[in-house]
């Protein structure tokens, strides 16, 4: 009889000296006795706690006994042994956040490496733009000089049509000149 309480006493014993280390912050003796505990205890209520818990240590970067496929395992066992129950419920919840996470920081890669690709066209299309604009610029100018030229030549044309008017109405006095000449020239001759 003392055996069968003394076996009892050390599988309840374990949960709660364990949950005292736990709170202390002495976490690697804590996991010992979890592990303890679930070596000890094949099945029963107290089983799911002492998996979540130990699940919390494992997981935590913080603890010096940060295991995450030893988590993993049991979060695995948790969800497979207590599905319905509070811990087995919050970490099928918690599979399902990793999960999402997961799709979303996938889609965030995606788009992080599509928002890159567009920020290197983006630039091409810059410096593209520049060369336009450099090249716009450029003939802009030419444009501007071969107008300066075309007005020049135009000064020029409308100098050389006055000058050729003003040729042609000497030319036409000239010839009426020449003409009053003659005529007065035929009534002297005999």
């Amino acid at each position: 009889m003392p055996l069968f309480v003394g076996f009892w006493a050390g599988c309840a014993l374990g949960p709660m000296a364990a949950d005292r280390s736990f709170a202390a912050g002495d976490y690697i003796r804590a996991a010992k006795k979890y592990e303890a505990y679930l070596q000890e205890q094949a099945s029963g209520s107290g089983r799911e706690r002492v998996l979540f818990r130990l699940i919390l240590l494992y997981s935590s970067p913080e603890t010096p006994i940060h295991d995450k496929k030893r988590s993993q395992a049991l979060r695995e066992l948790l969800v497979e042994e207590f599905p319905g129950g509070p811990y087995g419920s919050w970490v099928s919840w918690q599979f399902f956040l990793e999960r999402r996470i997961g799709i979303l920081r996938d889609e965030l890669e995606r788009q992080t490496a599509q928002a890159a690709s567009l920020a290197v066209k983006l630039e091409e299309a810059r410096e593209e733009a520049a060369q336009n604009r450099q090249q716009l610029e450029s003939l802009q100018a030419e444009l501007d000089a071969r107008l300066a030229e075309m007005r020049a030549l135009e000064n020029r044309l409308a100098e050389a049509r006055n000058e050729a008017t003003g040729q042609k109405e000497r030319m036409e006095r000239l010839t009426e000149a020449l003409e009053l000449l003659k005529n007065i020239d035929l009534k002297r001759s005999p």
